[in-house]
């Protein structure tokens, strides 16, 4: 199992979106499932 823990420094930050969402296209593309989880406070 592997952890990717993104806490934004800025709301909705687009380069921070871009991102996020260029990791979860990578991973699926290689198979590999993920799942977003709030933290409990500024991550997901």
């Amino acid at each position: 199992m592997v952890v990717l823990d993104i806490d934004p420094s800025r709301e909705n930050d687009p380069c921070l979106q871009e991102g996020v969402s260029l990791i979860g296209d990578t991973l699926s593309e290689l198979g590999i499932s993920s799942i977003p989880k709030t933290s409990g406070a500024t991550g997901l």
